[in-house]
């Protein structure tokens, strides 16, 4: 197990950050600072996805796939699930923001034609 070590803390780096972003989509009210900080977040877990890709194309990548499938499937299975709430969380936001801006313009064309 100590051989696939580097793997497994990736992989757990992975779902943290994923975990993260979830709790930064859930807490957040979606002003600059929570965009800030989703981004960055999102950009720590790309480092850490490729970090990644590169240990599992080595021979002791290929060889923990192989030999711990079963984990492997159950850590990139919630990993997926998580990311597909947090995108559904990301769509519903911008949604709701995007009708949140047409009202507002809208309030902004009556006040013009008001005066």
């Amino acid at each position: 197990m100590q051989k696939y070590s580097e793997i497994l803390n990736n992989i757990e780096l992975v779902l943290e950050n994923t975990k993260s972003i979830s709790d930064a989509l859930n807490n957040g009210n979606f002003e600059l600072e929570d965009l800030e900080e989703i981004s960055n977040l999102y950009e720590e877990r790309e480092k850490n996805i490729l970090q990644l890709k590169s240990l599992l194309e080595s021979d002791i990548g290929k060889e923990f796939v192989a030999e711990k499938q079963d984990e492997w499937n159950e850590k990139i299975n919630l990993i997926v699930n998580l990311d597909s709430v947090n995108l559904e969380l990301l769509r519903k936001k911008t949604k709701d923001t995007g009708e949140k801006l047409k009202q507002l313009n809208k309030q902004k064309s009556v006040l013009i034609y008001s005066k």
